[in-house]
Formats: C-alpha cells, sequence, structure tokens
C-alpha cells in the first residue's frame, strides 16, 4: 500500500513517492484509490482536450470562411 495524506489527481508518482519517504504517520491508501483519482485526472484533462479542439476547430473554420468564396462567388 503507499502512505500519502490526501490523493491528489494532478500529483507524480516521482512526487508522490518522494512524499511517502519524507512524510512520517501518513495513512495508507489503497491502489484502487489512486488510480480513481487518476482516472478523475485523465477525464478532466480530456474534457479540456476537447474544449481546446473545439475551439481550434471553430477558428480554423473563421480563418478559412473568407477563403472560401475565391473563385466560386
Amino acid at each position: 500500500m503507499l502512505k500519502k495524506k490526501m490523493v491528489d489527481p494532478n500529483t507524480s508518482d516521482r512526487e508522490l513517492h518522494k512524499r511517502n519517504n519524507a512524510e512520517p504517520g501518513c495513512r495508507p491508501i489503497s491502489l484502487l484509490s489512486l488510480l480513481q483519482a487518476e482516472n478523475v485526472r485523465l477525464r478532466r484533462a480530456v474534457v479540456e482536450l476537447s474544449l481546446h479542439t473545439k475551439a481550434l476547430r471553430e477558428a480554423l473554420k473563421r480563418m478559412e470562411a473568407p477563403n472560401a468564396c475565391d473563385g466560386l462567388c
């Protein structure tokens, strides 16, 4: 089991390992808890990337829109 006071979904494995060795008295957490926290972090990252992708697509459409009429109008 890993030891940590609170599961932070933004913490890297290396940071977690350093804290586990440096903080006596931390309560153990299960691997399941750690994986659930990582799952939440990854889901948030997917949502953020999806929003960024949508914004980029809309910006690209706006940039291409004036050029779409070239030679057709």
